[in-house]
């Protein structure tokens, strides 16, 4: 919440945050005028006074979003889903449209909209996208101990359709501790390639040039871990987990969809015993019934494409999020 004017009173001119039990601390002081106030999707806080818009960062950096003569009286602050910031100024009577780099368009003009018949912003939210009439997949990682050379962690997935899906991945390590991994890798590294070359890479997520527009839920709980958020064109591509100068450990590569279409999803790996096995997860949403699924272990294949060390007999499990082993299989000619 904000309290006004700070040029009436040096008590005013706050944005107050609140705890989910009624605690207030101060977000930000000596703001002129603070009045409409509305959260984008990654957490950031802008905020309109005195003619100006700011932008403030989930730890509270400030900085001028937009500003200008006219831009006078501004009561209303909106996202829409697709990050762009609607304003209602009573100087002028407009409505502006603010695309996320600050480009500003005229939205809507309202004879007679001035000063304090100005009013609030709202956008309707749109009817969520009808679920898909069978499950698919979304929502894929991959943990296994992180080698070098031809013994990093490498996940493929393809993205399927027609229309373009945003996809964040993360390469997590210190993290794994919390739930009882050993040896984790200290220091994840993250590539995203294509099917002719590296796209793009990331080490220390916070150091990416969009961090501030990853969802804070996604983002990875520690700034030694790295993540890419970035849109994709259907088409195949490999995210490639290794340890920062050469550094080996137990890892966790992940892949997120805002869209079902995330499919034929492959991790390989190192593989060795007890923690040090390669796990894959995955989650499937939609539709009402079962979803059917191919899972295979390959080792002696992987020489046909020029790999080294492969796994001679691999054995596979299949378990659910209790733990209990739904499937299994060891030479799959055996059973099926």
């Amino acid at each position: 919440m904000s309290d006004g004017y700070s040029g009436i009173s040096e008590n005013l001119g706050h944005i107050y945050k609140f705890t989910p039990t009624g605690a207030s601390s101060a977000f930000a002081s000596g703001l002129d005028g603070p009045l409409a106030m509305a959260f984008d999707s990654a957490g950031n806080l802008s905020m309109a006074a005195e003619g100006n818009i700011y932008k403030f960062t989930p730890d509270g950096a400030r900085t001028t979003f937009a500003s200008g003569v006219s831009l006078s009286y501004l009561s209303g602050l909106a996202f829409d889903s697709a990050g762009n910031l609607f304003v209602a100024d009573g100087g002028s009577g407009n409505i502006y449209k603010f695309t996320s780099s600050g480009v500003r368009t005229i939205f809507a003009k309202i004879p007679g909209l001035v000063l304090d018949q100005t009013g609030f912003l709202a956008f309707q939210p749109s009817h969520p996208s009808p679920q898909p009439s069978t499950p698919t997949l979304i929502d894929i990682s991959a943990r296994g101990s992180v080698q070098t050379g031809e013994n990093v962690l490498i996940a493929g997935f393809i993205v399927t359709g027609s229309d373009p899906k945003q996809v964040i991945i993360r390469a997590l390590g210190p993290t794994l501790t919390r739930f009882g991994v050993s040896d984790v890798l200290q220091d994840p590294m993250l590539e995203l390639h294509n099917t002719t070359s590296m796209m793009t890479s990331n080490d220390d997520w916070q150091s990416a040039a969009n961090a501030n527009q990853i969802p804070l839920n996604y983002r990875p709980p520690d700034s030694r871990e790295s993540a890419v958020m970035t849109t994709l064109q259907p088409g195949a591509y490999t995210a490639v987990l290794s340890g920062k100068n050469g550094t080996t450990g137990n890892g966790l590569l992940e892949v997120y969809s805002s869209l079902p279409g995330v499919t034929n999803v492959s991790t390989r790996g190192f593989v060795g015993t007890g923690d040090h096995v390669l796990i894959g997860g995955f989650i499937s949403s939609g539709g009402n019934g079962s979803l059917q699924v191919i899972i295979r272990a390959l080792g002696p294949t992987l020489r046909q494409f020029g790999v080294s060390n492969a796994l001679v007999d691999p054995t596979l499990a299949l378990v659910n999020s209790n733990g209990q082993v739904l499937a299994s299989n060891d030479n799959w000619k055996n059973t099926q």
